[in-house]
């Protein structure tokens, strides 16, 4: 029974494969995985849950939109936390050292240094009241939201070109 189950995960043990890059780093990556084995039904488990708070972080921070005016703390924080809960997820799906490799590819490294100092400057801006700004907070959301949608697109083949192509002629009319 324990090898038929094991035969069934067996095409889905490449997905938290680290093997697509140097030797050198390779045993890096091999040591840091080896640290974070699960199962494949704890990392469903991870997976789900994960996504679960990600998700009721957005939707709860879709009620304080109408406030972010006067006060953009408590949206920021749950918007961001919501995005920093959707990252996570993944690391149960396909295995943190792998979705780090994915982080840095060159054709995602600028969405993910975009993405990730958007979510940092979004919560400096709204947690520390020397600097607070509403409207810096609102930017810095805008600038998370859109590097996120440019991330998802480069595992797409030809949406970042379509999107480029459309905004071109949209704006050279």
């Amino acid at each position: 029974q324990a090898s038929a189950k094991n035969k069934a995960v067996m095409p889905l043990k490449g997905l938290w494969s680290s093997s697509d890059g140097d030797s050198e780093e390779d045993s890096i990556w091999q040591s840091l995985n080896e640290k974070f084995t699960c199962s494949f039904k704890t990392r469903m488990i991870g997976f789900c849950i994960s996504l679960g708070v990600a998700l009721v972080c957005s939707i709860v921070s879709g009620f304080f939109v109408m406030l972010i005016v006067t006060n953009a703390t408590p949206f920021a924080l749950l918007y961001t936390a919501g995005n920093i809960g959707a990252v996570c997820s993944t690391f149960f799906l396909v295995g943190p050292t792998r979705q780090l490799k994915l982080f840095f590819k060159p054709t995602r490294i600028i969405a993910t240094l975009v993405y990730v100092g958007a979510m940092v400057l979004t919560l400096f801006f709204a947690l520390f009241a020397p600097v607070r700004s509403v409207v810096l907070v609102i930017i810095f959301i805008v600038i998370q939201f859109c590097a996120l949608i440019w991330y998802i697109l480069s595992y797409i083949p030809y949406a970042r070109r379509a999107v480029k192509a459309c905004f071109s002629s949209c704006f050279n009319k």
